[in-house]
């Protein structure tokens, strides 16, 4: 009987634990207390590891001061855009500087302007991706690297452990044999249960020269293209830009995370000096990539037209005191004036973004939310639909898209604010993942973004209280299980 109630007590003493440390984050402490309740002692055993200190990265370079652009000197003529502005400029120090913008809807056109920029690269390129697959856009990118490394450009290639961990060691170092830098971010390894392992680096960042950038929700891999059998088409956004104070932004953020990511040593030792410059894979070539390999070079960069605006870029992370992407998106929502259109693939937002939406609704904004009829990771869709119906009661416009996977993540508000970039509108782009966000400052941008917007609707449907209805009981018990878990997930 003592031994139980020493055990009963222990659990009591490491749950109030697991309470007070995380009393800032109630919902993420109900999550792990039910994991506790449910895996005594072990559960809090990987509360601890996965919860532990984090690498704190150097604080960004600070460009300019704040007074170097005023709200007047902006592209704008909304309120909203000048307050945005200043929030973002008091978070990052940095304001927002001319550069010339160009958008991409989906993966092929991106693809062609990135093979352009780097064939055009003269003295650096860094790249930065969470996911960068072996396959065939994945070997083109690769071997114009080994290219232009061999041309005397100095490279860096970054990618996240989790994301990337299928990424074959041959073929790092073949890209090492050739003088590409190579690091990992927080490489998935023995022992695997590690306070990194959820904390990922969900960036897409590419800086050429320091003076062209790219950034946005496209990884590297065939599923962009909408080509990879079993995928299906695929709808994303990112964004091109170009202008040496705009692309100074992103640099900062590339060396801050490229500062604590892991050196990739020994793969050139693994490989013996007949094979190296050798690509070699656990998997052939697809097939249908050999169809394509000549068009992919060929691609004309159709993207939007170039214009001029003002840019900000933001980044967040777990080793920052300041939750900095949360917080613009929730900016966003109670400065708009007239309308928001939110595209996410994940949505589960916190109780206060969530409550800036209704509030938005309730003073006359035009809220719209796009999101998959089905998203690819099932436990956050679940979680997802729980939010839908208390968001329809107030008169968020809510569609469900159907014309294949939607991994655009772009935010407009009103007239002349856009943001996009690799944030998901969830709890862990706010506080798990480092991610960064491109604050676009133009008329021009906003009007194709919505443009694109209003395509999208063409291939989805509103949805409607009945609709959410139709699910058996058992499933909406599995929401809000997911719904529980959803700081987690």
């Amino acid at each position: 009987m003592w031994l139980c109630l020493g055990l009963y007590a222990a659990q009591v003493i490491l749950l109030c634990t697991v309470a007070l440390r995380d009393v800032k984050l109630p919902m993420r402490s109900l999550a792990w207390i039910v994991i506790g309740l449910c895996i005594p002692f072990l559960g809090f055993a990987v509360y601890y590891i996965l919860n532990g200190p984090l690498p704190e990265r150097p604080e960004p370079r600070r460009q300019g001061s704040r007074s170097d652009v005023n709200a007047n000197s902006l592209p704008a003529h909304t309120t909203s855009a000048a307050t945005i502005h200043r929030v973002v400029q008091s978070i990052t120090h940095v304001p927002a500087v001319e550069a010339r913008i160009r958008l991409f809807h989906d993966g092929n056109s991106t693809y062609a302007a990135l093979l352009q920029a780097l064939s055009s690269a003269r003295h650096t390129i860094d790249l930065e991706f969470y996911i960068f697959r072996d396959d065939h856009i994945g070997r083109r990118i690769m071997q114009l690297l080994c290219q232009r490394a061999k041309e005397g450009v100095k490279i860096r290639f970054l990618r996240d452990g989790m994301g990337s961990r299928k990424l074959p060691p041959s073929t790092v170092a073949r890209m090492q044999s050739h003088g590409i830098e190579c690091r990992t971010f927080f490489p998935v390894r023995f022992p695997w249960l590690t306070r990194r392992l959820n904390h990922r680096d969900h960036g897409k960042i590419v800086v050429i020269d320091k003076h062209i950038g790219f950034v946005g929700g496209i990884n590297v891999g065939d599923e962009y293209t909408g080509r990879k059998p079993g995928v299906g088409p695929w709808r994303d956004t990112h964004v091109q830009l170009l202008g040496d104070r705009a692309i100074q932004a992103l640099q900062s953020i590339f060396d801050m995370n490229w500062a604590i990511a892991t050196l990739d040593r020994g793969q050139l030792n693994r490989v013996p000096p007949r094979t190296r410059g050798v690509v070699k894979t656990r998997q052939p070539v697809p097939s249908y990539a050999g169809e394509w390999a000549e068009e992919l070079t060929a691609w004309p960069a159709h993207g939007a037209d170039w214009t001029q605006g003002f840019v900000q870029a933001i980044e967040s992370g777990p080793d920052r005191r300041m939750q900095s992407i949360r917080n613009l998106f929730f900016t966003g929502l109670t400065q708009a004036n007239a309308s928001v259109d939110i595209t996410t693939p994940y949505f589960v937002p916190d109780t206060d973004v969530l409550t800036a939406i209704k509030t938005a609704v309730l003073k006359g904004v035009v809220v719209r939310l796009l999101v998959p009829e089905q998203p690819d990771h099932k436990a956050v869709g679940l979680a997802s639909r729980t939010f839908y119906k208390e968001l329809l009661d107030v008169g968020v416009q809510i569609y469900l898209y159907t014309g294949g996977i939607l991994h655009a993540k772009v935010m407009t508000i009103d007239d002349d604010v856009s943001i996009l970039g690799a944030a998901n509108y969830d709890l862990r782009s706010f506080r798990t993942n480092y991610e960064v966000c491109q604050v676009v400052y133009c008329p021009d941008v906003a009007s194709e973004l919505r443009r694109q917007f209003e395509q999208d609707l063409q291939h989805s449907f509103p949805l409607t209280t009945e609709w959410l209805q139709k699910p058996p009981p058992w499933h909406q018990g599995a929401q809000r299980i997911a719904r529980l878990f959803a700081p987690l997930l």
